[in-house]
């Protein structure tokens, strides 16, 4: 069962999948997908729905959730997000990058959005709307938040910020589109 924030979050996710659906892209459709940071796997099984013939391929730190990820993923890494982007010599047609960044520190972000800036066409990030305290989750220590982010940031950088949810605590900011 979702949260509210998570319902928020999927919905929003799920209008701007298909604003960049609509755009027609540079292709007939999206071929290479990536999710960033998987987790319990939502957000691949969301953006693998709406375009089932692509590749998808999860990115994510933590071994148990690579082990737990969802049938959707073609392929599965277990390492750190940024490294993924830099070493993997793919542009990404669709990137979702769901409530990752904070957990990097501040600098490590920067560079991380230089990176999928770089090496993905249409990216869809979420983070939570200034710092939020967060440490550990059931024995996971990359969960702890690192940073904090705020709307001008993205925007500074050229990013979209379609969505800003007081309420929720959360961002979503888009690249290209």
């Amino acid at each position: 069962m979702l949260s509210p924030r998570q319902e928020f979050r999927f919905a929003r996710q799920q209008e701007l999948l298909e604003q960049i659906d609509e755009s027609g892209g540079p292709w007939p459709a999206p071929t290479l997908l990536l999710d960033l940071g998987i987790e319990d796997g939502l957000s691949g099984v969301q953006i693998k729905g709406k375009w089932p013939s692509a590749t998808l391929v999860g990115v994510e730190l933590h071994q148990e959730h690579c082990a737990e990820a969802p049938e959707c993923y073609d392929l599965v890494y277990n390492q750190e997000a940024y490294a993924h982007l830099f070493s993997s010599y793919h542009v990404y047609d669709v990137t979702i990058c769901a409530e990752l960044i904070e957990h990097m520190p501040k600098e490590t972000g920067e560079l991380f959005l230089e990176t999928l800036e770089k090496f993905t066409r249409y990216a869809i990030l979420t983070t939570p709307l200034g710092f939020m305290r967060q440490g550990e989750i059931k024995g996971n220590p990359h969960q702890v938040h690192r940073s904090g982010w705020e709307p001008e940031e993205f925007s500074q950088r050229g990013w979209e910020v379609p969505v800003i949810s007081e309420e929720h605590r959360l961002i979503v900011a888009t690249w290209g589109l």
